[in-house]
Parts: C-alpha cells; sequence; structure tokens
C-alpha cells in the first residue's frame, strides 16, 4: 500500500493538502498509528501513517512546526493525516509550510471520518496484499517445482518466475557475483510491481521521469547448494540516483526537498509491469516472501546441475581415457580424440586440472573459466571423481604450427577466475608444440595433484603462483622419479641404498650422500653440511664400501642421486 492509495480510496475522502513529490506519494505505508506526542517518532515503526488532531500542536514558532516534521522523516514516517474538526478547523500552516519543504505528505481527514475507519482500511488493505503475495508464492513454486521435475533447466526456470512476479531475478554465487539472471521483463506478471516516481499523468497532476540504474538488492534468500557454499537470490530492480523527480511545474512546489529525506536517495522501483498485475510489490520483503518457497526449488536444481557430470560426453570421455595412457600408442590416440572437437595441432594446446573444495564450486569455476577462454579457445572439460580436467586450444584449426605473437595468453585470464582464497587451486603446463609434449604434461599435473602442492617446496617441476594457480616449469628429476612405477620405485632404493639405510649411522650417512652428490665436491659437501672435510671424506668412504660404488664415477653418483630423490619424495609422503 502506498500514500497515493489513501488519496484515490473514494469512501476516505482524504485530500492531498501538500504539493508533494512522485517519490513522497509513492512511499510505502506499512501501519497506521494514532498519537498525539509532539516527539512520537521512537514508537513508531518505518513506513507509518501518522494519525493526529494535533491536540498538543499549539503553536505557531516555524522553528518548532520544523522540528516537529524532521523528527517523523528521521522516523521514516511516510505521511500525516491530520484529522480538522477540533482543536485545528484546518490544518496549520506551519504543518504545511514545513512539511512541504521536507516532501512529507500531509493528507487531510474530513471531521465526518473517524481515524478507526482509516486504521482499519489501512490494515484490511495490507492483509489482502499479505495474502495475495502469499498464495501467489505457492502457486509459482508449484509450478518451479513441476518444471524441475521435467527436466526444465535453471534459466528456464527463472525466466517463469520473472514472467510471474515481475521482478527480474538473480542468482549470486558464494562471492557474490552474478551466476545466472533471467531474462524475461515480466511482460506477463501477475504482480504489480509499484514505483516510487511518477512517470505518467497521476492524480496529484505531477508527471516526469525518473533517472534509474539496474542494481542487483539481495534478498536475504540462501539458497542450499551443497553443504559449504552460501549462495544467494537477489532481485536486479531499478533504482533511483536523481534522488528526487522534478515534474511539470511540479519543481518549485517541492523545492527538491525530498533528496534530503532518508531512503528517497537511491530509493528501490520496484516497477517492471505497472497495471498489469493483482499483487502490489512495495518492497524486499514483500519480494522475500513472494520468492522464498521458489527459492527452495532453486537451490534445488542449483544443486543438481552443479554437481552432476555437467560436461560428460563419449568424446570428451574418449580424450580424457588417451590423455591417461602412457604407452607408444598413446600420442596417436590423443590426437584423434583431440580431432573431434576441432583441435588438429598441438601446438599450444595447455593442460590444466582444476581442484576446489566442493563439487559444487569446482563446476562453478569451470563454468566460468570456459566463459572465460572460450571466445580465443577451443575448451575441452574433462570431469573424474577428484578433479576437473580441461585441454584448451588456440582457435587454429590447420596442421601449421601457430605463430608465437598468434598465441592468446591465458595466465592472467585464469588468475582472475581462480581465488585459492577459498580454496581454487588450479594447476596448469607451460604450451605444447607435440601431442607428446601433451600426454606428458597429463602425467605431471596428475603427479602435481596428487602431492597437494608437493613436498620439498612444491610438487616436481612446478611453480605455485598468487591465486591458487601453479605453472609447471622445465622438466627436473623429481618428474624422472615420479614416472617410474611405486613398485620399481621401492626396488630402486633397497637395490641402490639398502645398506647404508640399515647402517646404525644410517642419518648422518644419507645425509653425507644428498650433500656429496648434489654438490660437484667434498669442499663443497662440507660447506653445506656444516663438517669437517675429513668428515666427509671419512662417509664417503664408508658409502662406497657399503654400496659398491664409486661416487667420483658419473654412472654411479646419477644412479644414487635417483634412488636419494625416491627416499626423499616416499620419507616426506
Amino acid at each position: 500500500m502506498q500514500v497515493r492509495d489513501l488519496i484515490t480510496d473514494r469512501l476516505l475522502r482524504l485530500t492531498l493538502a501538500t504539493p508533494s513529490s512522485g517519490l513522497s506519494l509513492g512511499a510505502e505505508v506499512a501501519q497506521a498509528v494514532v498519537t498525539e506526542s509532539i516527539d512520537p517518532g521512537p514508537y513508531l515503526e518505518p513506513h507509518a501513517l501518522v494519525l493526529t488532531t494535533g491536540l498538543a500542536l499549539n503553536f505557531t514558532d516555524a522553528r518548532i512546526w520544523d522540528g516537529y516534521v524532521e523528527r517523523l522523516v528521521k522516523a521514516r514516517v511516510s505521511a500525516i493525516a491530520f484529522g480538522t474538526g477540533t482543536p485545528h478547523s484546518d490544518v496549520p500552516a506551519g504543518l504545511l509550510e514545513s512539511a512541504r519543504t521536507h516532501d512529507l505528505p500531509v493528507l487531510e481527514v474530513p471531521r465526518d471520518v473517524p481515524f478507526l475507519r482509516l486504521q482499519q482500511t489501512v490494515s484490511t488493505v495490507l492483509e489482502h496484499e499479505r495474502f495475495e503475495i502469499t498464495r501467489l508464492a505457492w502457486t509459482i513454486a508449484e509450478e518451479c517445482t513441476r518444471m524441475a521435475s521435467a527436466g526444465d533447466d535453471l534459466l528456464e526456470i527463472i525466466d517463469y518466475i520473472t514472467r510471474r512476479s515481475g521482478l527480474v531475478v538473480a542468482i549470486c554465487d558464494d562471492a557474490g557475483g552474478v551466476f545466472l539472471r533471467s531474462t524475461g521483463t515480466g511482460s506477463d506478471a501477475a504482480v504489480e510491481t509499484r514505483t516510487g516516481s511518477v512517470s505518467r499523468g497521476s492524480a496529484d497532476g505531477f508527471s516526469g521521469g525518473l533517472q534509474v540504474e539496474r542494481r542487483q538488492v539481495p534478498l536475504g534468500l540462501p539458497l542450499a547448494v551443497g553443504r559449504e557454499e552460501t549462495w544467494s537470490l537477489a532481485v536486479e530492480v531499478a533504482v533511483d540516483v536523481a534522488g528526487s523527480i522534478a515534474g511539470e511545474g511540479a519543481g518549485d512546489r517541492a523545492g527538491g526537498a525530498s533528496a534530503g529525506r532518508p531512503g528517497s536517495a537511491g530509493s528501490i522501483r520496484w516497477n517492471e509491469a505497472a497495471e498489469k498485475g493483482r499483487v502490489v510489490i512495495t518492497n524486499p520483503e514483500e519480494a522475500r516472501t513472494l520468492l522464498s518457497p521458489a527459492a527452495a526449488v532453486i537451490g534445488m536444481v542449483l544443486t543438481r546441475s552443479l554437481t552432476s557430470r555437467m560436461w560428460r560426453s563419449d568424446a570428451a570421455d574418449r580424450l580424457a581415457a588417451a590423455l591417461e595412457r602412457l604407452d607408444r600408442g598413446a600420442v596417436d590416440e590423443v590426437a584423434k580424440a583431440a580431432a573431434a572437437f576441432g583441435i588438429r595441432s598441438a601446438d599450444g594446446v595447455v593442460v590444466m586440472d582444476l581442484r576446489a573444495r566442493s563439487r559444487v564450486r569446482m563446476h562453478l569455476v569451470a563454468r566460468r573459466l570456459v566463459s572465460a577462454l572460450g571466445a580465443e579457445h577451443v575448451v575441452v572439460p574433462m570431469e573424474s571423481a577428484t578433479r576437473l580436467r580441461m585441454l584448451v586450444a588456440p582457435r587454429v584449426l590447420v596442421d601449421e604450427r601457430v605463430p608465437e605473437e598468434g598465441k592468446p595468453r591465458i595466465e592472467a585470464t585464469v588468475a582472475d577466475v581462480v581465488r585459492g582464497d577459498v580454496g581454487d587451486r588450479l594447476s596448469m603446463s607451460a604450451p605444447a608444440t607435440s601431442w607428446a609434449e601433451v600426454v606428458v604434461a597429463c602425467a605431471r599435473l596428475t603427479v602435481v595433484g596428487g602431492a597437494g602442492g608437493g613436498a620439498r617446496g612444491g610438487a616436481a617441476g612446478a611453480a605455485a603462483s598468487a591465486g591458487g594457480v601453479q605453472v609447471l616449469e622445465s622438466m627436473v628429476l623429481g618428474d624422472v622419479v615420479e614416472a617410474l612405477p611405486i613398485v620399481m620405485r621401492e626396488v630402486v632404493a633397497q637395490e641402490v641404498l639398502g645398506p647404508v639405510l640399515s647402517s646404525p649411522d644410517s642419518a648422518a650417512l644419507v645425509a653425507s650422500l644428498r650433500a656429496i652428490v648434489e654438490t660437484s665436491s667434498v669442499a663443497a659437501a662440507a660447506v653445506r653440511m656444516g663438517a669437517h672435510r675429513n668428515t666427509i671424506r671419512m662417509h664417503r668412504d664408508r658409502i662406497e664400501q657399503l654400496l659398491g660404488l664409486n661416487l667420483n664415477d658419473g654412472a654411479d653418483r646419477a644412479l644414487c642421486l635417483v634412488a636419494m630423490e625416491v627416499v626423499g619424495r616416499e620419507g616426506s609422503r
């Protein structure tokens, strides 16, 4: 219910005593309160209609009237209904002047209209509006449930909500970004979402335009999406950015004072299908009531779409299986599977492995990556139980090498999407030049993901960057070790280092052996260990005796280096 509705009610016969802007006449009325207090603000709820006969308002000082109206405006009173007769035969001039200055509507109540009738009218209208909103809310929810059961997608469901409610619905993700918004305009709305402006001729004789911008207004409606995600429902509305409306000839009368009223500047304009509906939505609370039942359905559909395998296809499954192979035929199989997506060259291809705190979050990030990269790349998502792998190739569909300047850079795009602070983890390879490099990159990414960031300062050959993104660097010894089957790693460690590992002073010998094989001389090893050179020589002689190796021989040193890498990695897990 709005102030202008009271004026147009023929049974009440109220008269607008003050020139008022369309914004103030569109103010919501949430209750009608009789009070003769000179300072009723502390006892009023927002959007109250104050009913008074002015019993305590027997003064003529303009400053006192101004203070009285200021207190009402501060309490977010929508309007004053002033009963004439006793003790005031007319509405006091001081009240009219102050109300005009503050753009607070004053309605003159005829002598023969009791306040009780006015209160009953307001109460009846509000109860009827609440009933109609609740009834429509369940009607919308039932249809949404039917659509979800029929397999309709989420966009179709929220478009239906917009058509029925006249409210442009937006789904906001856990980071506050808009995940999806309805595309409709509410042309079939069963709801009239009222405006706080006068955009056409109206009862007060004003007309004019409203400068607005579109904005998401959170409704505080949580969407049950997974166990750890906090999503919400918002309504996209037009917001007044001017603060007041200047109608034809109204600017001088209103004085532009509405910009000073609390809640006037930036007020919400809930009107996209005016005069087409039956239910009136005047504030976010009513929108929340209208959409709460449907929000439960939206959460269910959203969870289903974000936890199922969104991109599963036979072609993607074949490509994923080919990328897991490490035999001689792997390269040909990968090239053949990639060709099904129009990818004919491995030049510039990047492989990404994405992990997140939940499947919902993983699908959300993957969806954003596909959207962000899709303009310049062919993106093929492939999902497994624990990760989502993506093959990203430049949109070049010929068997030629892509010029370096023609390869789009994707690191910055990825960094903008992936958020390490909320648990996103993405590992990516450097651009490849052959399908063999792509196959090896997949094997290395599997290792990086399995290491969870890697031991000994990072997974083999991976450099972590800000935002939870890891980029594979040049291949290192750890990559070779990780390529060995686990059983072979155990055999190598025992066959090469068994006698040292089982000796009573194994800790000291292993530390010296690592320093010896990773440096160029005994002196350098002694510096690293912080020990005397004779101690390192003594340890070297004992190690050579136990292992039967010559640590001056390149092959023996390399064998020890691989074995030490195996011991270091297995021991850190």
